[in-house]
């Protein structure tokens, strides 16, 4: 089985947060030769659809193997189960509440494990650290799946469908809006709708003139829109959820 040392967590918990250090920890803990990287530690709270989005965003630039723990989970404690899935080249090890659902439909082959536990031996409200964790442990070091892991028989079951996602799905530091609009569905004659504000593209910042709103495809492909050395979210009053009109 081919594996990776390097494992990455894409999660809601928040920038400086006690719990990724408390994951670090524990992956360390298992196996002390593993690559721990925070990959996203401020997905949009509570929000998985969006959260599916941007995880698909990030990932696939990634080119290289890797376990991904994508831990966005309002449901922690529920009966939702865990799951572990190898997709191509990634192990991707998650709640199974859909924020997996824009990864796996992009691949035409993967696996899927649930992950059984003893729930008296866990905290309700932590599975990252005492469920998802371990289990990235043991996927990174090489140990096989089906050694410790039920192989689902049943196909996985998408919640989120949708070709792509016109609502903000992440503010940054910035105040840059960043949409779930693929750059592959957008032409750069199209004008987006926003709050009755016309906004047109332009192909980075320096393009336009301070201040000027715009929008434009960012790094991980998805069209972002932003004031040049401004605070677009301010001056739109813009939160995550908020829709996007094309025109």
């Amino acid at each position: 089985m081919n594996t990776s040392p390097l494992i990455l967590l894409f999660s809601d918990f928040g920038i400086g947060s006690p719990y990724i250090a408390e994951i670090d920890v524990k992956i360390f803990q298992q196996n002390p030769r593993l690559h721990f990287i925070a990959l996203l530690s401020d997905a949009p709270k509570f929000n998985i659809e969006a959260s599916a989005y941007l995880l698909q965003a990030y990932l696939k630039r990634l080119n290289q193997s890797a376990v991904v723990m994508a831990i966005v989970d309002p449901g922690v404690g529920s009966d939702r189960k865990g799951v572990v899935i190898k997709c191509d080249q990634l192990w991707l090890i998650d709640p199974d509440n859909g924020i997996l659902d824009r990864v796996c439909s992009l691949s035409e082959d993967f696996n899927v494990w649930d992950i059984l536990w003893d729930t008296e031996q866990v905290s309700a409200s932590f599975h990252g650290r005492d469920v998802f964790a371990p289990v990235a442990a043991k996927i990174a070091s090489g140990i096989d799946p089906n050694d410790f892991l039920e192989k689902r028989d049943s196909a996985y079951q998408y919640q989120y469908k949708h070709k792509e996602l016109n609502q903000i799905i992440y503010i940054d530091d910035f105040g840059n809006l960043m949409t779930g609009l693929n750059q592959d569905l957008i032409s750069s004659q199209c004008i987006l709708n926003f709050r009755d504000n016309k906004i047109h593209y332009a192909r980075t910042f320096s393009d336009v003139s301070i201040g000027q709103l715009f929008w434009y495809i960012n790094s991980i492909e998805l069209v972002e829109i932003s004031v040049n050395q401004g605070n677009a979210a301010q001056r739109l009053s813009a939160s995550i959820g908020d829709v996007v009109i094309k025109n």
